[in-house]
């Protein structure tokens, strides 16, 4: 998920001599894509791109190809990149995933080290109270942060990489369903103030059923959205015409 990564973390840093030139243009198109400002079914044209970011094609062409592979972006034939539909069953299959192993860090971190768990909760939550009368990206992108504050505390670094890359997978399905949804943003901050307060009680039983129940709010708005996205039409699971 190196170009969603990119995007989010690093914002609209472009000419980054650090990264190829294929990797900047990945990150430019993938954060449009998770935040919703290139709509799925969208088709990528190598040319326009191009022009727009003053590069040749080539370059554009493997910045589509890192995007097909974070499943952002997906070839059809006649038709070239095209931005893929959100998917319910992937939805289903990330969250039951996300649950287990972000339970299993919220453990270990309750054991390892409760009082930076507790400081990092009260600081992205207070955050994220300020972030609801902002904008919606603004609340979707400190809950994101808020979840990458979280696993930088473990010292479990496969498992911190792995619940990176799921999250990074779910801030698109975040962002629709607080967008089709909008009276969820209240629901969500509750159910984070939940989980500040289980952390802070120390009470292993109460944190992980608070986790579960988040993640499963989560998943259900999500997948109402998916459902029936901005705009109440039901999305379908191919991509179709701009």
């Amino acid at each position: 998920m190196l170009a969603v990564e990119d995007a989010v973390l690093r914002g609209n840093e472009w000419a980054r001599a650090s990264m190829p030139v294929a990797a900047q243009i990945a990150a430019r198109i993938a954060g449009a894509i998770t935040l919703n400002h290139i709509e799925a079914g969208k088709r990528l044209l190598e040319g326009d791109i191009g022009e727009v970011l003053h590069v040749s094609r080539a370059p554009v062409r493997e910045a589509l190809r890192i995007l097909e592979r974070d499943r952002l972006v997906a070839f059809e034939a006649r038709r070239g990149a095209i931005v893929t539909q959100p998917d319910a069953r992937e939805l289903r299959d990330i969250f039951a995933v996300r649950t287990v192993l972000y339970s299993a860090l919220i453990e270990e971190l309750l054991a390892e080290c409760p009082e930076e768990l507790g400081k990092v909760f009260d600081e992205h939550v207070k955050a994220l109270e300020r972030t609801m009368n902002e904008s919606l990206d603004a609340y979707v992108l400190e809950g994101f942060l808020l979840n990458f504050a979280v696993f930088d505390l473990s010292s479990n670094l496969v498992l911190a990489d792995m619940l990176k890359s799921i999250s990074l997978r779910v801030l698109r399905y975040n962002r629709l369903a607080f967008a089709t949804h909008p009276e969820s943003i209240a629901q969500s901050i509750r159910g984070w103030r939940d989980l500040r307060r289980a952390v802070a009680s120390r009470d292993l039983a109460r944190v992980l059923k608070c986790v579960r129940a988040r993640m499963d709010t989560s998943r259900d708005n999500a997948i109402r959205a998916v459902e029936k996205p901005e705009g109440g039409t039901p999305a379908r699971r191919k991509a179709r015409a701009a």
